[in-house]
């Protein structure tokens, strides 16, 4: 239901060709770093791999959300899975071998 479109005096911008259901994710790509601090955690949780907030329901991601064993939340087994394949397995707690103190 988008469109890419000319904006006259702004470029161009995707404009909505159908009425749109509130909190439905429009678009859904891989991070290219992704930080939330404490406060946003308190405001949203999101995905850790695609970003999409994980109180919201679609077709693509259902309800429940997976845990990697550090704790990091993923809204389905697909996107834990990419997530473990690539960045997150190089900075996950669980996965990084103990130092000594």
């Amino acid at each position: 239901p988008l469109e890419l479109q000319a904006v006259p005096g702004r470029g161009f911008g995707l404009m909505a060709t159908a009425d749109i259901e509130a909190q439905t994710c429009l678009l859904a790509e891989a991070p290219a770093a992704m930080v939330q601090t404490s406060v946003s955690l308190a405001d949203t949780v999101a995905c850790l791999q695609c970003l999409c907030p994980l109180a919201v329901r679609s077709p693509r991601h259902s309800s429940e959300v997976r845990r990697c064993d550090c704790g990091e939340a993923f809204c389905s087994d697909e996107c834990r899975s990419t997530a473990l394949g690539g960045a997150h397995r190089r900075l996950c707690r669980s996965a990084l071998p103990a130092t000594a103190c």
